[in-house]
């Protein structure tokens, strides 16, 4: 945690739906158990929270405790190379699902754009960074086989700079034996999720009777070694990526990196966020150098 970065996290507080308790943390100081209201929440699918409404939430929060001069202090003294940050620690698992990365289209917060960015944080140190990176970079990419996503996933202009296994339409037997046998330092998984009564949620990148499992995946990456998981959004099933990203988020896996791209219109070439890891570009850089539409 860096001096311009804010520390916001979120826990259960009420059986009421929309209640939660929100902690702000600067290096200054810490205020505890405020009450953050989440308005017209509901948990059908198709209807919930947007970015500005959760920025508006968190707005009502910093005006009632008097936050704003103290954002209004960080803000000024952030420099163009270094932003401050919104870390964010979520712990309620019904709001994993939500567009916190959205808060800043809130109207209260659209000058803080382009110097602040949201993160989805852990307070935990992970131990991958005690491990040392060996080159060339060690890269999985797993795909469903069609055309049309084949189109979206990065060539052998970037991949030819590491070490590189593509496979597409890969049975969930093979995806395990693949993780469990080779060391990758990135992850790359395309595909499709939906909500999972038993696993919170599941991608559909292979095999479809083969869905990749959170928890499963979790254990796959810790066992590989894995750096860097970047999670490709085929279409909108937005909301079920961001709750499998939260279930797989933890001290011991990897960064996660994720990218909303249709299939159908892809736009923006993968490969150039390939350059960016090759030119060993910044994570929060090669974040903010992704075009607006494609971050989730």
């Amino acid at each position: 945690m860096e001096s311009n970065d804010i520390l916001l996290t979120i826990d259960p507080k009420s059986t009421e739906k929309g209640i939660y308790s929100l902690s702000i943390e600067t290096l200054n100081g810490k205020l505890e158990d405020l009450e953050l209201i989440i308005h017209g929440f509901d948990m059908e699918p198709n209807v919930l929270p947007t970015g500005p409404e959760l920025g508006f939430a968190l707005y009502e929060v910093f005006v009632a405790h008097r936050f704003l001069d103290q954002l209004g202090d960080i803000t000024r003294s952030n420099i163009y190379y270094q932003r401050g940050s919104f870390l964010l620690v979520i712990n309620p698992q019904e709001l994993f699902q939500l567009p916190w990365e959205e808060i800043l289209t809130a109207s209260p917060f659209l000058h803080l754009q382009t110097s602040f960015k949201v993160i989805r944080f852990l307070t935990a140190p992970s131990l991958l960074a005690l491990k040392r990176l060996k080159l060339p970079i060690d890269v999985l990419v797993v795909s469903p086989a069609d055309p049309d996503t084949q189109r979206l996933l990065p060539t052998e202009n970037t991949l030819r700079y590491f070490s590189a296994t593509k496979t597409s339409g890969i049975s969930g037997h093979r995806f395990n034996k693949l993780m469990n046998q080779l060391e990758f330092d990135i992850v790359h998984i395309t595909g499709r999720a939906k909500f999972d009564k038993k696993h919170g949620s599941i991608i559909l990148s292979g095999d479809e009777d083969s869905p990749v499992r959170p928890g499963v995946l979790l254990s796959l990456l810790e066992k590989c070694g894995a750096r860097l998981l970047i999670l490709h959004c085929l279409d909108d099933s937005i909301a079920a990526f961001r709750h499998f990203a939260h279930l797989v988020f933890n001290q011991n896996g990897p960064v996660i990196l994720m990218v909303s791209q249709s299939a159908v219109y892809p736009g923006w070439p993968v490969d150039q966020l390939y350059f960016d890891i090759v030119h060993d570009i910044p994570l929060d850089q090669l974040f903010n150098n992704l075009p607006e539409y494609l971050r989730p």
